[in-house]
């Protein structure tokens, strides 16, 4: 019986998988290969930024929940707080900083072997910041074992990513990806 409830979790999971695995796959139909290997590089400062919002928000997501189980408004809001000033005051104004100082690093970390574009790197980093606003919603979510509501959105989100790279990728290229990026998040 457990089995049958687990489904659906592991059905979101195969599809929060697709829509960083299967992008790929997309990307390189209709980009082509060395699209997607310029896409990953240059997506590589987003993760690392997207890892560090996780070593920030991680910890402070439990105690949101258990704020909104005990109907506690006043922590709960200070967490959400918590998790929004991290967004606002440290993310927003270090992704500035680090659009600043980005082509000379990234340019000698790749060593020239990928060209640098800007507004790719910047659409990338404003994916990281769409998925930390979320955050708080998302816990919430996980929390309460709203299932239906978390495959829901995955599957909307999945979806709006694949429609997004069919539309935007042909005219656009990889902002274009980057764009569809934006919009599934």
């Amino acid at each position: 019986r457990n089995a049958l409830f687990c489904l659906p979790l592991a059905a979101r999971g195969f599809i929060e998988s697709f829509r960083q695995q299967g992008f790929r796959i997309l990307l390189g139909a209709y980009a082509g290969p060395v699209a997607v290997t310029t896409l990953a590089t240059t997506r590589t400062f987003a993760n690392v930024l997207h890892q560090g919002l996780g070593t920030i928000t991680a910890p402070l997501l439990p105690e949101l929940m258990r704020y909104v189980v005990d109907r506690d408004q006043d922590r709960m809001e200070g967490a959400f707080a918590i998790v929004w000033l991290t967004v606002f005051a440290l993310l927003m104004p270090g992704v500035l900083i680090l659009c600043a100082f980005a082509e000379p690093l990234f340019l000698a970390w790749t060593r020239g072997a990928v060209d640098f574009d800007a507004v790719l790197f910047l659409c990338l980093l404003t994916v990281v910041l769409f998925y930390a606003a979320g955050q708080p919603a998302t816990a919430i979510l996980q929390g309460q074992n709203r299932i239906a509501w978390m495959l829901s959105a995955a599957v909307v989100a999945g979806l709006a990513l694949a429609a997004f790279t069919v539309v935007l990728v042909p005219p656009f290229g990889l902002r274009g990806a980057a764009y569809a990026l934006i919009g599934a998040e």
